[in-house]
């Protein structure tokens, strides 16, 4: 069963930058949800971080459940509408599980990752800190293995690592969105004005 599950995962990896190309790019900003979002912190989400919530986030059990806040579905997981989604395979009844992303999985996975992110400090991001063990700066987690471990016993981890880069970059990029706040300007003299 694990072999298989392995096997299904590098089949959907090897998928997902297909899926990436294919998915509306067409303009440079995609909206989702009242706000924009740059086709590039869209598409390295589909294809680096998806992959990683799926494997290591998306369980039945973990976030691909109704109960948590954080949700992720996707190819070989919780899929967000499965009876629409429609197995051609013969021998498979819907829902396929490893049918390509849905746009609507894909949209809804960013706006939950993205509400986990701190813009103003990016190290304090719940989508980093939630995973990583508290001993190394993280939060407190309830999805520890049966020996106690978080998702992620170091930030040196390859699925932290893709986490924290996309975070980072994500943030770096709302930011530079957002104008500064004008500078007081004295005069000699007089108090300080903002023009």
């Amino acid at each position: 069963m694990h072999r298989a599950f392995k096997v299904g995962f590098l089949a959907l990896a090897a998928l997902l930058p297909l899926v990436g190309c294919s998915l509306d790019n067409s303009a440079r900003e995609k909206t989702i949800k009242g706000e924009s979002i740059d086709s590039f912190f869209l598409d390295s989400f589909t294809v680096e971080v998806m992959p990683v919530l799926l494997r290591d986030c998306g369980f039945q059990g973990c976030h691909g459940s109704p109960e948590r806040f954080f949700r992720v579905w996707g190819p070989g997981r919780t899929r967000y509408e499965p009876n629409k989604t429609v197995c051609e395979k013969p021998g498979f009844s819907p829902p396929c599980n490893w049918d390509p992303i849905t746009p609507l999985e894909r949209d809804y996975s960013l706006q939950f990752a993205r509400s986990m992110v701190d813009l103003a400090k990016p190290e304090d991001s719940l989508l980093l800190r939630k995973p990583l063990a508290v001993e190394r700066g993280g939060a407190d987690h309830e999805g520890v293995d049966k020996y106690g471990r978080n998702v992620y016993r170091t930030p040196d981890e390859e699925g932290f690592s893709t986490l924290a880069r996309w975070v980072y970059a994500y943030a770096d990029s709302q930011n530079a969105r957002v104008p500064a706040a004008p500078t007081p300007v004295a005069t000699a003299g007089a108090p300080a004005t903002i023009p």
